[in-house]
């Protein structure tokens, strides 16, 4: 027997359990339940909001599952667009052991296409610094034999980090949706005109289909 065609959920909402002990099963392979790994919320997805929301009530009826529904959080990320150089010493002495930690390097944009988001680049010559020191810093650098530890070159990368973040003029990065749309081609003008007032988009590709129906891709 072929197997049965489950359509990708359309819409998702966030919930938050009221109690711990909150509890509940699924048994409808469109209604799928998953956990945010960025924003550690609980994802409910399904086939529209009559949907999630028949699924919201079913739980607060059936299973005694009392929860609190929302949008899901969409985490802007930041990038940098220039290069920018640091040079920072991370010293401090209080009697005993101190702290001696020097970071040399710079941050620059990733080339287009990269497939990772952050590249480590080790450019040390020699011996300069321990080895067990350089996951902790970006280029180069100075150890001292007493003071200098892992703790005391994550310092110097993280203020190193501070002092030449705003020259490296970061950019926030808004979240981009794919819209489809499909339209008699009578309300093509119409549509085109709604898009146009959305604000910031790309349009991606435009079909023409025999059946008298137009699509459009835009990236939002």
């Amino acid at each position: 027997m072929t197997s049965m065609n489950v359509p990708e959920p359309v819409m998702s909402l966030a919930v938050q359990p009221v109690s711990k002990d909150s509890g509940g099963q699924k048994e409808d392979p469109t209604f799928r339940v998953g956990l945010d790994p960025e924003s550690g919320q609980t994802i409910i997805s399904g086939m529209g909001e009559l949907h999630l929301d028949i699924y919201v009530e079913r739980s607060r009826r059936e299973y005694k599952v009392d929860a609190t529904v929302g949008k899901p959080h969409v985490n802007f990320r930041e990038t940098v667009t220039q290069r920018a150089d640091f040079d920072y010493l991370h010293k401090k002495q209080s009697g005993g052991q101190g702290q001696y930690g020097r970071v040399i390097g710079y941050i620059e944009p990733l080339r287009a296409g990269s497939p990772t988001k952050f590249e480590f680049e080790n450019l040390l010559v020699g011996q300069a610094i321990p080895s067990g020191f350089i996951p902790a810093i970006e280029k180069d650098g100075a150890a001292d034999a007493v003071d200098s530890s892992e703790l005391a070159f994550k310092l110097a990368s993280i203020y190193a980090f501070r002092q030449c973040y705003t020259a490296s003029r970061p950019f926030i990065l808004e979240p981009v949706m794919l819209v489809e749309l499909k339209v008699p081609t009578e309300f093509q003008g119409a549509v085109a005109g709604d898009i146009n007032k959305w604000g910031s988009y790309f349009i991606l590709s435009l079909f023409l289909f025999s059946n008298g129906l137009f699509m459009i891709l835009v990236y939002l």
